[in-house]
């Protein structure tokens, strides 16, 4: 009897990881809003909470999701404001252009279907974005074209992805009698959940291309053989490069 309820409760089994993945993704969850406070900073908050899932996702092991989340914010600080605050600008200007269109109507409605396609674009682009940032190096020009090229490499793991991040929002606003579960699922788990299933759909685009900055020591360094690129893959990189250079 001991003896099955210690490989029950061991770190090892279904029990035992299913509870170190809720773990992390709560202690990831409650870190990501906290840094989101100054709300300048939510970019590389988003940022730091991919970068937890998809370390969890490459040791498939324990981790500390305080510290991995830390060591995630502090190398996308930077670039994770400042594209957070070109997101800011553009959502700035597509409201007061749809605002504006929608009050003069006649021609100025025709624009709306351009703000439109924009802010289509825009979230695509930062459903993206922030991934990609946790899992590569680059400057800002580079992570937007690798963005783009990962986001149309696979569209239909695009519209899940979307459907995943965007889901859940719709979800809440749809379903407002409900608000206070809704709040008790974004407070705890709801975003690195969100964020868990990303990385999880975005995994096998960036395992190729792999030339992370994940923490020392992890797995993602450590473990060569896993991110070595095969005969097939190295065309790919080839062509990511060039895109980089374009």
């Amino acid at each position: 009897m001991n003896r099955f309820v210690s490989g029950f409760l061991s770190n090892d089994s279904f029990f035992g990881k299913l509870m170190t993945r809720i773990a992390i993704i709560v202690g990831a969850n409650l870190m990501f809003l906290v840094f989101c406070i100054p709300v300048v900073t939510i970019g590389p908050s988003i940022a730091a909470l991919y970068y937890v899932m998809l370390e969890t996702l490459y040791r498939n092991s324990a981790l500390n999701p305080f510290k991995t989340f830390w060591k995630g914010f502090k190398m996308n600080l930077k670039q994770g404001i400042l594209t957070w605050l070109i997101a800011l600008a553009i959502i700035a200007l597509a409201y007061f252009d749809i605002r504006f269109s929608s009050w003069a109507g006649g021609v100025f409605s025709v624009f709306l279907v351009g703000i439109y396609i924009v802010v289509a674009a825009a979230v695509i682009i930062y459903s993206y974005l922030y991934p990609v940032m946790a899992s590569f190096n680059g400057t800002i020009r580079e992570l937007y074209v690798n963005t783009i090229y990962f986001a149309f490499k696979k569209p239909l793991r695009m519209i899940l992805l979307i459907g995943v991040e965007t889901g859940a929002a719709f979800l809440t606003y749809g379903f407002l009698d409900m608000l206070p579960l809704w709040a008790f699922c974004w407070f705890f788990f709801g975003f690195g959940a969100i964020a868990l299933l990303g990385a999880k759909l975005l995994l096998p685009l960036f395992k190729p291309f792999q030339e992370k900055k994940p923490a020392a020591g992890s797995a993602a360094q450590s473990a060569d053989a896993e991110f070595k690129l095969s005969d097939d893959d190295e065309d790919s990189m080839d062509e990511l490069k060039k895109m980089d250079g374009m």
